[in-house]
C-alpha cells in the first residue's frame, strides 16, 4: 500500500517499545536523515518543501511532528 513502518528490533520481543508507520512525505524525511549526516529541522523543511512544492508552515508541521514521534520512540534525538 505504499506506506512504511519503522520497527525497534529487539532480541527480546517483549521489550519493543513501539512502531512508527509513516506516509511517503515521513519516507523521504528519512531518506534525508539516513544519510550519516547531521541536519537541521530547517534542512528537512527545505527538503519536503522542495520534494513536495508544498509552503514552510505545512512542511514545518508535518517535520516537527515526524520527528516529535521518533523522537519518543528513541529513534531520533533532537538537539537544541
Amino acid at each position: 500500500m505504499g506506506d512504511t513502518a519503522i520497527i525497534a528490533v529487539e532480541q527480546d520481543i517483549a521489550k519493543m517499545k513501539s512502531m512508527v508507520a509513516t506516509n511517503e512525505t515521513g519516507r523521504k524525511m528519512l531518506e534525508c536523515l539516513g544519510d550519516g549526516a547531521e541536519h537541521t529541522t530547517e534542512d528537512i523543511v527545505a527538503h519536503i518543501m522542495e520534494e513536495f512544492e508544498v509552503d514552510e508552515t505545512l512542511a514545518t508541521k508535518d517535520v516537527d511532528e515526524f520527528l516529535g514521534q521518533l523522537s519518543q520512540c528513541g529513534y531520533v534525538t533532537i538537539v537544541g
